[in-house]
């Protein structure tokens, strides 16, 4: 089962602590899947990238709640590009004056970042999911199981 409910910390937990995070991680399990058909008002490269993160996401890790903001990230995703075409096509400095699109560039850029970790599509977000996914698995695993199996 792909585990939603993660966090950086490696304390012990309680039995008590464990069972709540497995409700919590099957209740978000229990939500719809997203839907592979972007929202209407995306523009058409915003709706390819939704389609593209989707299509490589981990199965069941991201929920039709989601879409939404989702969405949102796709959309910023390519008015960085467009900002970033301009400064190509201009360069970083205009008249003596810094390029405005640098800094739409550096604000879109930064909300980017922020929506991925959300979403959990970013590298950092992936990797504590992951690791608390190998942790969770590490600690069900019963030795005494494999010794007797041998």
């Amino acid at each position: 089962m792909v585990q939603y409910y993660a966090e950086n910390s490696t304390a012990h937990r309680s039995n008590d602590e464990k069972k709540q995070r497995e409700r919590v991680n099957e209740a978000i399990a229990s939500y719809k899947d997203i839907s592979h058909y972007a929202p209407a008002w995306l523009d058409t490269k915003a709706k390819n990238v939704y389609k593209e993160v989707i299509r490589n996401s981990k199965k069941g890790r991201l929920k039709a709640l989601d879409k939404y903001n989702l969405a949102v990230f796709c959309s910023n995703y390519v008015k960085v590009q467009e900002a970033s075409a301009h400064l190509t096509e201009e360069g970083l400095v205009q008249k003596d004056k810094p390029n405005p699109y640098f800094r739409v560039y550096n604000q879109l850029s930064e909300t980017l970042r922020k929506e991925a970790n959300d979403l959990g599509i970013s590298l950092s977000a992936r990797s504590r999911l992951e690791l608390h996914e190998t942790q969770t698995e590490e600690n069900t695993k019963d030795p005494m199981k494999d010794f007797l199996d041998d």
